[in-house]
């Protein structure tokens, strides 16, 4: 993986939470973009882990980032955050890959790099070059 895979754009789209707004769990914002590609390299990645023992997730791939989890969903109820609701439009590049390990603890979660792969360079380009 690598100078095979272009860079992918993507940007920040809609406040959301897992597993639901009642109880919820993991507070994330989905993304948008060049879902194509995204969903391509998910894709590569399950082909490329799966014969090393990597279960595939049986869940639809839900492209977000996770911007925090939430400890007691109590905390969170009545809080007013606007779930579903459009955030500030940032757009970014995504020009590597880092595959995490994370380990819930009681403290909270810890998370170690496993894998480091660099995309390569913009669409269209060529890496032959």
């Amino acid at each position: 993986m690598g100078g095979d895979n272009p860079q992918i754009d993507l940007n920040l789209n809609k406040l959301g939470c897992f597993p639901n707004p009642r109880r919820p769990r993991i507070v994330w914002v989905d993304v948008n973009g060049d879902l194509d590609s995204l969903l391509l390299l998910q894709k590569m990645i399950d082909q490329m882990l799966n014969p090393i023992g990597w279960e595939l997730d049986k869940r639809k791939f839900h492209p977000h980032l996770t911007l925090g989890r939430v400890k007691n969903s109590l905390q969170v109820e009545g809080s007013g955050l606007p779930w579903g609701s459009q955030v500030k439009p940032v757009t970014f590049t995504v020009d590597s890959l880092k595959l995490y390990e994370s380990v819930l603890k009681s403290s909270g979660a810890v998370y170690s790099i496993r894998h480091i792969s660099q995309l390569g360079g913009q669409k269209g380009s060529s890496s032959n070059s």
